[in-house]
């Protein structure tokens, strides 16, 4: 299939929330290669509340605010015996400007038109639990339905392409909120109704492959691109907002995320056991189950310190002045944040499992993430051992070149072109 001119809506389940996740990186940068190849993207999604703020018709903003309970059930309702009865709701391009000075996370707007159907999202998973899936038309019609997200909509008249990221509730169930059934369920009809199915990794694909049966040649891999930001940042800059974190250049340790398969835990005990001066940096918000003794102690000794959201630009600053990044997952299907450190020049520590080997290649140094000794180990060679790290940034760079948007452009044509 030709991509040029085609009318390609992505989900915005991810993208709509206003930190998102690497889902959301992935989604913004999906926007971004359609529109070089030519495409005419679009997104939808199902709320905004923050829309009011930054300049939309009050009618838009409206209809975009969250629902109360009684409005909520009275739009369901007639919408659950539509769907019964074989029926699509309808969902329209909303008249946003462009060129509106827009909240950080909501940029791609200014790069894809934007479709509306309220609570679609949620009100597609209570359907699923009935064995229901919501059909949305659209006006103007699309001819690409792109999902990014597991989700039970269908875009009548459009041919669903998805991109699997990892099947993390089945490889490693302890360290996700999903039930093995429902989320096994989930990637079934997503490659039952999917024409295209992209992967993140080859890792995914063989875990596609071990645990659906899937045929190979229905998956196709094609590597996420990283891009941290496009802002240029003066070293000057970087020393003076490192100062409103009380952080020093090359003087922490950086870690990102705090889902359980980042293995914060394990990382946690091996890093209060050394007798280490710099500090360790989170950036993710803690559930308080992870706030044991030994975490609140540290937060207040300032051995550790956590910023539960940062801007782009200063995820960049806080990557970049990093001695080095800390991320010994247990289970990734890709894995951003070691190429992202990779591309700004900071060595990497994380773990032999998983995808993680595939992705970083010989410019990481690797970790055993279920032996807290090993990972002390690691730690204090990283820190101690200056010329390893020298040798890791030089790989870094090459490393991370492998994982441009260029090449993610290409990919997504040639996996267009088995369409």
């Amino acid at each position: 299939m030709e991509i040029n001119g085609a009318k390609i809506l992505i989900d915005g389940m991810q993208l709509e929330q206003l930190n998102g996740r690497g889902i959301k990186t992935y989604s913004k940068n999906l926007i971004k290669a359609y529109k070089a190849l030519g495409a005419n993207p679009s997104v939808l999604i199902s709320d905004y509340p923050q829309m009011a703020d930054i300049g939309i018709s009050p009618d838009v903003a409206s209809l975009l605010k969250k629902m109360s309970y009684w409005d909520y059930v009275k739009y369901v309702y007639p919408l659950l015996i539509n769907t019964i009865r074989g029926n699509a709701s309808n969902a329209e391009i909303i008249d946003i400007p462009k060129g509106i000075n827009l909240p950080e996370g909501f940029s791609f707007i200014n790069d894809a038109s934007v479709y509306v159907s309220p609570e679609c999202y949620n009100i597609a998973k209570r359907f699923r639990l009935l064995g229901l899936k919501l059909t949305i038309s659209l006006k103007p019609k699309v001819d690409i339905w792109h999902t990014t997200y597991k989700m039970a909509i269908k875009i009548k008249g459009a041919v669903r392409v998805s991109t699997i990221h990892d099947i993390n509730p089945l490889r490693s169930p302890d360290t996700s909120r999903f039930f093995k059934g429902k989320y096994s369920q989930y990637i079934k009809d997503t490659l039952k109704d999917s024409k295209l199915i992209l992967c993140v990794s080859q890792h995914t694909k063989k875990d596609l492959i071990d645990y659906f049966n899937v045929n190979p040649d229905r998956l196709i891999v094609n590597y996420q691109p990283v891009l941290l930001t496009n802002e240029v940042i003066a070293e000057d800059e970087i020393y003076d907002r490192l100062t409103t974190f009380d952080l020093k250049y090359g003087q922490y340790i950086l870690f990102i995320g705090l889902t359980s398969n980042k293995n914060l835990k394990r990382f946690m005990e091996a890093f209060l056991r050394l007798s280490i001066e710099i500090p360790l940096v989170i950036v993710g918000k803690p559930k308080p189950a992870q706030l044991d003794v030994e975490f609140k102690k540290a937060i207040i000794n300032k051995r550790i310190r956590i910023f539960n959201y940062v801007s782009e630009s200063d995820k960049y600053i806080l990557y970049k002045s990093a001695m080095f990044l800390a991320f010994p997952s247990l289970y990734e299907g890709f894995g951003l944040p070691p190429i992202e450190a990779m591309s700004v020049g900071v060595p990497v520590l994380t773990s032999s499992v998983s995808c993680m080997p595939e992705v970083c290649g010989d410019a990481a140094l690797y970790v055993d993430p279920y032996d807290v000794e090993d990972i002390a180990d690691k730690i204090t060679m990283m820190i101690n051992d200056k010329e390893l790290r020298k040798r890791l940034i030089t790989k870094g760079y090459e490393r991370a070149k492998i994982f441009s948007m260029d090449n993610f452009i290409k990919g997504l044509k040639t996996a267009y072109s088995k369409l």
